[in-house]
């Protein structure tokens, strides 16, 4: 329900701004190139939203803008766009990257441009009808990894253009390079457009499309508690008129809600005609993309859907690859200090041995030392050495009755016979066979009996 909810309020945001009267940022004078809608439309609403960057941003539809961008695509990927103009105009694309090996990615881009139906006139400025002007462009790239961090990338384009029963047809081709120079947080893209450029003749006059040198700067964070992209891009048309263009865009990508079953992606832009903005929602492998522009004549939106598949990426399978060895480097680690954490142990468990086997020894020593006090007579003495090894004499029956024996012998010559008789009891529950303590038991009952019949008497 707060998904829906929020949907609804940044879907019905650009009509609230438009009825606020928002300000247009002023559009500079430089329309009318030949081929310009190329460079002017977003071909996803990803784009779209973050100001129309394309050259550093890692999709599908960026393969257009720079060839080199499909080796970091993280996997296959198709997108689709559609983005309803002015006056029944419309414009539609779709794009598809696919990874073939390690160093290796293909794609393929298609869209389409239409006025709409537009009232035809003769020279009389008499109406005979209407006519519609449709442009295609097929973009077939190829990118190749050169290096750890560095890649390139091909492109040819075929460009129709038919208007009014005439048709022409163009080919142009593009190179771009790609640098990674700190791993996937920064990327820095170049590329020359129409380097071959095509050129397009309807009746009687041939119209060339301008070079365009490209260079776009992407910074991510992923480690941030929300997760960002900025990105900055940059071009320059090189008409044939010697009137050079530059046009820039900057945009902003933000990362909500991560862990959820619905991260939820918030988009910023500005470039040098509009102000930008939109946002998507991803579920697995798709997302559902909007964005919106603030046009002079009206706000625009763009409705987007992408798809990832397949194979990974040659950027991705060597992130993952790094990862692994990240991971391996870890269990090496891991395993030696289990290794070492055994060995300690196992030293440990000797020297315990070896400490318990020097204990035994030393115990053995002093309980033949307080056996031989005790045939001595000397109980006390005897005793004494008892104590000093108590908790080692613990579980034997034959310590223990050494024990109890030496302190009967003690309390009878102190004269507490009662004292004597229960250790001497003790004893002889312990070992019903212990001839000294049975005879010592009787002795001692005579002499109990004695001092009874003294007690009589008296």
């Amino acid at each position: 329900m707060k998904w829906m909810l929020l949907g609804i309020i940044l879907f019905f945001l650009p009509q609230l701004l438009e009825g606020l009267e928002m300000p247009f940022r002023q559009r500079p004078a430089d329309a009318g190139i030949p081929g310009e809608w190329l460079t002017t439309l977003a071909l996803s609403a990803r784009q779209a939203g973050m100001g129309n960057v394309s050259t550093g941003l890692d999709d599908s539809a960026s393969s257009v803008s720079n060839p080199a961008e499909l080796g970091n695509i993280p996997t296959g990927e198709i997108q689709f766009l559609v983005l309803p103009l002015f006056s029944g105009a419309r414009s539609q694309s779709v794009s598809v990257a696919y990874p073939r090996s390690r160093k290796e990615a293909w794609g393929i881009s298609v869209s389409q441009l239409e006025s709409g139906q537009v009232e035809q006139t003769n020279e009389l400025g008499q109406n005979v009808g209407s006519f519609e002007e449709k442009n295609i462009a097929l973009t077939a790239s190829y990118s190749r990894g050169l290096f750890r961090q560095v890649g390139s990338g091909i492109s040819i384009k075929v460009l129709r253009q038919s208007m009014a029963g005439h048709s022409t047809v163009g080919l142009g081709g593009d190179i771009g390079l790609n640098l990674r120079p700190l791993g996937d947080s920064l990327t820095v893209g170049m590329a020359f457009q129409n380097i071959l450029p095509p050129k397009l003749k309807l009746k009687n006059e041939t119209e060339t499309i301008p070079p365009t040198l490209r260079g776009g700067i992407s910074w991510k964070n992923r480690t941030h508690r929300i997760p960002f992209q900025v990105v900055l891009d940059g071009l320059w048309l090189i008409p044939s008129s010697n009137r050079k263009t530059v046009r820039w865009a900057t945009g902003t990508e933000l990362l909500f809600f991560k862990k959820s079953l619905w991260p939820f992606i918030l988009r910023f832009g500005v470039n040098q005609r509009e102000y930008t903005f939109g946002f998507g929602l991803t579920k697995g492998p798709f997302r559902l993309d909007y964005a919106t522009s603030f046009h002079e004549l009206e706000i625009l939106h763009f409705f987007g859907f992408s798809l990832r598949y397949g194979r990974l990426s040659p950027f991705s399978e060597n992130k993952i690859k790094k990862e692994w060895e990240k991971l391996s480097d870890k269990e090496i680690q891991l395993n030696r200090k289990e290794h070492e954490i055994n060995q300690r142990s196992k030293v440990e468990k000797e020297r315990k041995k070896e400490y318990g086997e020097r204990k035994t020894e030393d115990t053995r020593m002093k309980l033949n030392l307080a056996h031989q006090n005790y045939i001595n007579k000397k109980y006390k003495e005897a005793t004494d050495i008892l104590k000093g090894i108590a908790s080692f004499i613990k579980d034997d029956e034959e310590a223990q009755a050494l024990v109890m024996m030496s302190w009967a012998h003690i309390f009878l010559q102190e004269g507490m016979y009662i004292q004597a008789k229960e250790h001497l009891i003790e004893v002889v529950e312990r070992n019903p066979d212990h001839e000294e303590a049975i005879l010592l038991y009787n002795k001692l009952l005579d002499i109990l009996e004695i001092e009874a019949a003294e007690e009589e008497g008296k």
